[in-house]
């Protein structure tokens, strides 16, 4: 573990020197990743951060035998808000703290955070994030499927839409793909939770569409992936909420527009997200 610790905050000084040097008229600071001191050494206690300008977050400590490097430098229990980008360890960075991340951290992003709401908000009181990536898919691919009708009428709320799909006896990639492929998003470290986004949650993905695509900039080099991160585009995106027997609701992300489109014979491009 010390050794561990020594190779991060090495690693960390190198990106710094790195980042001075590459751009000495504004050079950036590198994200470091938080220090938990769960057995400060030297007597000290609490937990701390490394810093490097990022928002640490706590009192710097020295790292003891059981402190855990997170990959970002805020921690997983602490508050997000829209933008932070979520790593594979739960911990995040956010997005208005200027940074140079690393490879490591670039390709161990797996979310964008779109909505952090209250119990008074459209959405109700939970944190939502995006995939970093989308395909397109048809909504179900077979007008014989038993999920066909009136099955995905939710609006607000789509782990009740593909529930409802998933609960089908003939639930596979094959009947349902726009469904299939966000039910089975796997990202590193975050396997299980996702889900084809509800009406509302779709548009509330939108109205972040700038600030989220901000952040997938960060990510968009990591060389280990190609390709890792794609901003949201002007395409035409699923939701999972049926609009009449025949259509399913969509939102254009060039202006926000609902539109609605055939279940079985168009492909839309598809998003997933979970609760983070």
């Amino acid at each position: 573990m010390k050794n561990a610790i020594k190779t991060f905050a090495i690693a960390a000084v190198f990106e710094l020197a790195f980042a001075s040097c590459s751009n000495t008229s504004s050079p950036k600071i590198p994200v470091q990743g938080y220090y938990d001191t769960s057995t400060p050494s030297g007597g000290e206690t609490g937990s701390g951060g490394t810093g490097g300008g990022a928002g640490g977050g706590g009192t710097t400590t020295t790292p003891g035998e059981n402190t855990t490097a997170y990959i970002g430098s805020h921690k997983p229990t602490e508050t997000k808000k829209v933008g932070d980008i979520i790593f594979s360890d739960g911990s995040f960075e956010r997005l208005n703290e200027i940074l140079v991340m690393s490879t490591y951290q670039q390709s161990n992003a797996v979310a964008v955070i779109f909505y952090v709401g209250t119990s008074s908000d459209i959405l109700g009181e939970k944190t939502l994030g995006v995939s970093l990536l989308e395909e397109q898919k048809v909504w179900i691919s077979n007008q014989n499927a038993e999920g066909y009708k009136d099955v995905a009428v939710n609006e607000s709320d789509g782990t009740v839409n593909t529930n409802a799909i998933k609960a089908k006896s003939d639930y596979n990639e094959t009947n349902y793909p726009a469904f299939y492929w966000a039910d089975t998003y796997n990202a590193k470290g975050f396997s299980s939770g996702w889900y084809l986004p509800a009406d509302k949650e779709l548009k509330a993905l939108y109205d972040q569409k700038a600030k989220v695509n901000s952040a997938i900039e960060n990510l968009k080099v990591a060389s280990n992936y190609s390709p890792y991160a794609t901003a949201l585009g002007d395409n035409i995106y699923w939701t999972s909420t049926q609009c009449i027997v025949h259509y399913a609701y969509t939102v254009r992300f060039a202006n926000g527009e609902q539109g609605q489109s055939l279940k079985d014979t168009t492909s839309r491009y598809v998003r997933a997200i979970r609760a983070f």
